[in-house]
């Protein structure tokens, strides 16, 4: 296959999340859980705006904290909560964008994530970003997935056609906005592993 980059998510295909976790956090420490959307496929608009850097740290802890925690609840502990859904790097993912790198394709990482995940995350993949050429954000570049927008940005700025890349990502809604741009698509469902979809479809 004649690709010459490979578009990555971060959540779900690099590493191990769980939305529950935060959720069942959250139970301790809101007044009605069924008011807060949270999962891959929707989220409130306050979760949004964080995501595209609409509202710094402070801001949204604040607002979290008004509108859905109990008066005692401090800080801390929703950034605990906020931060229970990030589990650890799947084992394949330093070893697979490794080989990815040697066999000469240009990486970057595509991801909907925020300021306190980010900060929690990137001490303990820094040794796996190191093999990316750039890390798109949402949080940085106030655009996010499934947005065209968004990967016009990219493509733009690696200077890349549509049909040069493969993008994986665990999101249908990302995935059908790329397909419907060109872009080569690939599901990462959680039975397989990123070494293994990747060797299904030819790319290592």
């Amino acid at each position: 296959m004649d690709k010459k980059s490979v578009f990555l998510d971060f959540g779900a295909v690099l590493y191990e999340i769980d939305y529950k976790r935060t959720r069942d956090f959250f139970k301790l420490l809101t007044v009605d859980l069924n008011e807060l959307d949270f999962s891959v496929d929707s989220q409130l608009d306050l979760f949004t705006e964080f995501e595209l850097g609409l509202r710094t740290k402070e801001e949204f802890l604040k607002k979290v904290k008004v509108l859905y925690c109990r008066e005692e609840v401090s800080i801390q502990q929703i950034i605990d909560a906020w931060n229970a859904i990030l589990i650890k790097p799947f084992p394949d993912s330093e070893q697979t964008v490794k080989q990815l790198n040697e066999r000469g394709y240009k990486l970057y990482l595509l991801s909907n994530t925020n300021e306190i995940h980010f900060e929690k995350f990137q001490p303990e993949v820094e040794h796996i970003f190191s093999y990316f050429d750039r890390l798109f954000l949402s949080h940085q570049l106030h655009l996010r997935k499934p947005t065209k927008e968004y990967f016009q940005y990219v493509l733009q700025h690696t200077s890349l056609q549509p049909n040069e890349v493969i993008f994986i990502d665990d999101s249908s809604q990302h995935l059908a906005t790329a397909k419907s741009m060109g872009i080569t698509s690939y599901k990462k469902e959680p039975s397989v592993t990123l070494s293994e979809l990747l060797h299904s479809v030819n790319i290592l």
